[in-house]
């Protein structure tokens, strides 16, 4: 069985092809030009593609690390995997970072304590069992604490600290700090795969796609501005092409010219695209917002919330989101494009701090009112916002 894994929620690039237990080829991404791992991730799997001898087309299946760890380096790793996956027709295996971190440093008679520096004087931490007593995750799932929260809550004894983090903690003479490696982690993450994946048979039904583990929110926001006399209490998560069909059918609530699935699969597989959903206190999709980021901009592709639930402020919500998911991603701006004749779009865009630096004629078609009516165009008007990042940890 051949296997692609890739890590990029750590502080390396990740990109390395197995078969059934063993390595064929590591590529670290930090290796290849580029400005961060977005840029150098899909090098690096050709790299290791070719050192290995193989087509992609040759894979069997596929691991990511779902963190905790680097929120931009998370979200790079997952969505090229869950591409590649969804391409290929391939399974898809999420692990943890530090599940993946543990297996490095294990000992017989000592726990493992993988540890993660979150910077901010914090760090994300999972504590397993001794390799001889089955390093299992002993004391519950990682956590975020602050480094002396973390100190008080290590167990007691002898412990093999791994991990970004363990550089953190003062020395101690029942504490040995292990190295993390690119080469032994993508050892790890085979392990981790094979069992994960050791009831699965070529042509079984495809596990469910993997998950961000996040653990901290991204902090990046618009400026504020005042909430509408009524709104709505939502919450945003991030969805990626499995949920295409649902983007099309919110898309079409709210466009005359609706986008079906397969034009979200594709604008989903771009490079830099990401999307936000957002959820009503019964878990109902209220709306989304589909943005894309490249270099230090990003852009709106698309914003829309569900007729019967606007100007309650979902808009806004959705709108200072995507601008925070963009700022962690390491843009500056945003921008977007909105209909000259949108004056309620427009208003909430200016109040979210939004200035108009551009028009572009005839960008638009006007919607039609009979078939017999010739087709008319409307200019768009670009608008740009400053993103505000506070706190950032990357």
């Amino acid at each position: 069985m051949k296997w692609l894994l890739l890590d990029t929620a750590l502080d390396g690039c990740l990109a390395a092809i197995a078969e059934d237990a063993r390595i064929l080829a590591v590529q670290d991404g930090q290796d290849f030009p580029g400005r961060g791992h977005a840029e150098k991730l899909l090098p690096a799997i050709e790299a290791a593609r070719l050192a290995a001898g193989i087509t992609l087309a040759d894979l069997d299946a596929l691991a990511v690390t779902t963190g905790p760890g680097s929120f931009t380096g998370i979200r790079t790793a997952l969505s090229v995997a869950r591409g590649l996956s969804l391409a290929l027709r391939r399974p898809l295996w999420g692990l943890s970072t530090t599940q993946a971190l543990a297996l490095q440093g294990a000992e017989a008679g000592r726990a493992t304590v993988a540890l993660i520096d979150a910077r901010r004087g914090e760090v994300y931490m999972q504590a397993f069992a001794a390799a001889d007593q089955g390093l299992g995750p002993a004391f519950g799932p990682p956590a975020l604490l602050p480094l002396e929260q973390a100190i008080a809550a290590l167990p007691p004894g002898r412990l093999c600290l791994v991990g970004s983090g363990a550089a953190l903690l003062p020395a101690h003479e029942a504490w040995q700090v292990s190295p993390a490696a690119p080469a032994p982690l993508a050892g790890s993450l085979l392990h981790l795969a094979r069992l994960a994946a050791s009831d699965w048979q070529i042509g079984d039904k495809m596990p469910a796609p993997p998950k961000p583990l996040y653990i901290r929110a991204p902090d990046a926001a618009l400026p504020k501005v005042a909430q509408p006399a009524a709104s709505l209490m939502v919450r945003l998560v991030p969805v990626d092409a499995m949920q295409a069909a649902l983007l099309s059918r919110l898309h079409a609530e709210g466009f005359h010219e609706a986008w079906d699935e397969a034009a979200f699969v594709a604008l989903l597989a771009m490079p830099g695209a990401f999307a936000l959903l957002a959820l009503d206190g019964a878990e109902q999709p209220a709306g989304f917002a589909l943005g894309r980021i490249a270099a230090d901009e990003a852009e709106v592709i698309s914003i829309a919330v569900r007729p019967r639930l606007r100007q309650l402020g979902i808009g806004g919500v959705l709108l200072r989101g995507l601008a925070a998911e963009a700022a962690r991603l390491g843009a500056g701006s945003l921008f977007l494009e909105v209909a000259e004749g949108n004056l309620a779009a427009q208003a909430l865009y200016h109040a979210c701090g939004f200035k108009q630096v551009g028009r572009r004629k005839d960008y638009y078609d006007k919607p039609r009112n009979s078939p017999e009516q010739p087709p008319m165009r409307e200019a768009a008007l670009v608008m740009r916002a400053d993103i505000v990042a506070k706190n950032t940890t990357e």
